[in-house]
């Protein structure tokens, strides 16, 4: 296991807090916008959202809204995806 797998470990089991979009890119989380309205899908760039100078706002608090229909986006946070080496994923019936 290299050092940064072993450090996201020992956060997750000290339970750490992470609000803004600077701490989700810090731990390598993703964060997703779902429209209910035209029901389409985006992934935030929470690097860009840094660099846009609102790293420090909580994600919750970003006005998410549809670029088709402009409807107020559901915020979906994701935690990093485990790193399962030559791990392949099917569908079964």
């Amino acid at each position: 296991m290299d050092m940064e797998s072993a450090g996201l470990r020992l956060l997750a089991k000290a339970g750490i807090n992470i609000a803004s979009a600077a701490q989700f890119a810090r731990y390598h989380h993703k964060a997703g916008v779902y429209c209910p309205q035209c029901q389409r899908w985006a992934d935030l760039k929470l690097h860009e959202l840094v660099m846009r100078g609102l790293g420090d706002r909580p994600l919750v608090s970003l006005p998410l809204r549809c670029r088709e229909c402009g409807a107020p986006g559901e915020l979906q946070v994701r935690p990093p995806a485990p790193a399962w080496g030559g791990a392949t994923w099917s569908v079964g019936a």
